[in-house]
């Protein structure tokens, strides 16, 4: 997944990888009011349509150890 925003000029501005960092839903809406728009994996992305795609690539594996045979 990838998430960007665009000013009005065709600037990325911000971009990210992670659904954690993308801004809260008031901010983005207050932002596209203002001119900016957002891509969503290089697609158009409005602020009322949901963020579903690539969440499993997201998501890390855990990490441990491994178990050993005793």
């Amino acid at each position: 997944m990838k998430f960007e925003v665009i000013d009005r000029d065709g600037t990325v501005k911000m971009s990210t990888e992670h659904r954690r960092c993308i801004y809260p839903l008031n901010i983005l809406r207050r932002m596209e009011t203002a001119g900016y728009k957002f891509r969503l994996d290089g697609k158009r992305w409005k602020p009322d349509q949901e963020i579903n795609s690539g969440a499993s690539k997201t998501v890390p594996k855990p990490r441990g150890r491994k178990e050993t045979a005793k």
